[in-house]
């Protein structure tokens, strides 16, 4: 029943496309902007990087030419080397950096990811050996915690399968019913359907 927020890096700080379009839909998100934008506060122009107070702007004009009426909430802080300033259209207070580092929180969980298992130089754009190798090692790894995790589940799954006689192995039934449940990008809750809907066996 929540509603999701959505949550960009400086890149997509587009006031006349993403941004207007996010808030006449009346969709939430965050957005991190740079420090040489002008905004209005409390009637007055000036740049993100002016403001030197960390805390929440309610209310500011975002962009000179724009003037788009957001929330703005800047933080300073010495753990960072540069300020960090960033814009919500529906979020309010302090959440908005709250918000936001749950991004953070991803984007450092994906570094200590490719750190660990030695995906820090794949070049996703060169057809290397290295980099086959790679994306061959993260597939067997996300294949082999999906296998854990629904270990109790693809049993049941391979006895609906096989009936009495075992035809599928339980990697196959758990990669059939798996990528069924992903069929028109929406997956199944916990994948409790016990058969693929497109399996065309039939099974009592």
């Amino acid at each position: 029943g929540g509603e999701p927020t959505l949550i960009f890096d400086r890149g997509f700080a587009r006031g006349r496309y993403i941004i207007k379009f996010l808030k006449a839909q009346q969709i939430p998100f965050i957005i991190r902007v740079c420090r040489n934008v002008r905004i209005t506060v409390w009637g007055t122009v000036k740049t993100t990087g002016q403001l030197k107070a960390t805390g929440f702007y309610p209310q500011i004009l975002y962009h000179q030419t724009e003037q788009i009426r957001l929330n703005l909430y800047v933080v300073r802080d010495a753990r960072f080397t540069e300020p960090m300033y960033l814009i919500s259209n529906l979020i309010t207070g302090s959440q908005i950096y709250h918000y936001y580092k749950r991004r953070m929180q991803i984007e450092h969980g994906f570094r200590d990811i490719k750190t660990t298992f030695g995906f820090g130089k794949l070049i996703l754009k060169k057809p290397t050996k290295t980099r086959v190798n790679l994306l061959w090692l993260l597939a067997c790894l996300s294949y082999g915690l999906l296998f854990i995790t629904y270990q109790k589940s693809g049993n049941r799954w391979a006895k609906a399968f096989n009936t009495k006689i075992k035809i599928y192995s339980l990697i196959t039934v758990i990669k059939r019913v798996v990528a069924d449940a992903w069929v028109g990008w929406a997956l199944n809750p916990f994948f409790t359907l016990p058969l693929c809907r497109g399996d065309t066996r039939q099974h009592p």
